[in-house]
């Protein structure tokens, strides 16, 4: 009589930890889809792009001009605890998008912000946790790219122009990493390579 009375209870003590487990769940995921909301309004207005990066690009008919690319604030980094919440966060936001222009819009945010992580880390002395986050940025990017390919013509070459700066400005912010003795400059080098081929690419897609 005890075992069962004592398994019923082990039974039910198993039921309200999954039911706890799918409101956590349901309540992380609700969050995830406002705060997704709110950063493709602000991304429309503008609001994310906080740090200037100046970029002279020559157009189609070889003329300099002056432009400046933002990248978003970062305020949580691989050494933070909450880091692993804001990892499962990009994931959630970048599934949740359904058109593949949002999509790629996001893809290009998550690709912002893991250079700006990288600035930040090289800044703040973890080298190797800074190259990691360049990698990310670059494929960020490059899926950005080929989910811009896949669009229709409406609003295109705006958003394939946007892409391209962005690649140019990676490749100014990560100049930091270059000649750095904590560097592992093999990588490096590897990432800048890889990152100028694409933007070499993108820039034939464009002009």
């Amino acid at each position: 009589m005890k075992k069962d009375v004592f398994v019923r209870g082990k039974i039910k003590m198993v039921g309200v930890i999954i039911i706890l487990m799918l409101g956590v769940t349901i309540l992380f995921v609700s969050f995830a889809k406002a705060g997704l909301m709110i950063t493709i309004k602000n991304a429309k207005e503008d609001g994310l792009g906080k740090i200037p990066v100046r970029l002279l690009i020559k157009d189609e008919k070889g003329e300099v001009k002056l432009h400046l690319y933002y990248l978003p604030e970062v305020r949580t980094l691989p050494i933070s605890p909450f880091y692993k919440i804001k990892k499962l966060r990009d994931y959630l936001w970048i599934n949740l998008c359904r058109q593949k222009n949002e999509k790629a819009k996001m893809a290009l945010l998550l690709a912002d912000k893991k250079i700006v992580e990288a600035q930040l880390l090289f800044i703040n002395g973890y080298p190797k946790l800074a190259m990691s986050a360049a990698r990310d940025g670059v494929e960020e990017l490059e899926y950005a790219g080929w989910l811009w390919s896949g669009l229709e013509e409406k609003g295109r070459m705006i958003l394939g122009e946007k892409i391209y700066r962005a690649g140019l400005a990676y490749e100014k912010v990560l100049m930091r990493a270059k000649g750095a003795m904590d560097v592992d400059q093999e990588e490096y080098g590897q990432i800048i390579k890889r990152l100028n081929d694409w933007n070499e690419d993108q820039k034939k897609k464009i002009y």
